[in-house]
């Protein structure tokens, strides 16, 4: 299992997401990466958005690890250029 959790989240507290992490790997004898990585995504609020490279690949990350035995210390993100184009003038 993947989780991410956004370290600007309104709503709930990365910490108690940490928190929840370290029971469980103390409840599997400090085995816990063999099946659940948390990663902290700097400045996202809840679920995606803020100022923040929230942006990524999860899914193949989990596949990876599932599928390949590859399970990730890193989920690589990226963010939208800002340029014009990326853009488009909306009513509030």
């Amino acid at each position: 299992m993947i989780v991410h959790h956004g370290q600007a989240d309104p709503v709930f507290s990365i910490d108690d997401t940490v928190r929840w992490r370290d029971k469980l790997n103390a409840n599997l004898d400090g085995k816990a990466d063999d099946s659940v990585r948390l990663f902290a995504v700097p400045g996202m609020t809840h679920c995606d958005g803020g100022i923040a490279l929230d942006k990524f690949d999860a899914l193949t990350a989990l596949t990876d690890g599932v599928e390949k035995g590859k399970a990730p210390d890193g989920v690589v993100a990226t963010a939208d250029p800002e340029q014009a184009a990326s853009f488009e003038c909306a009513k509030p």
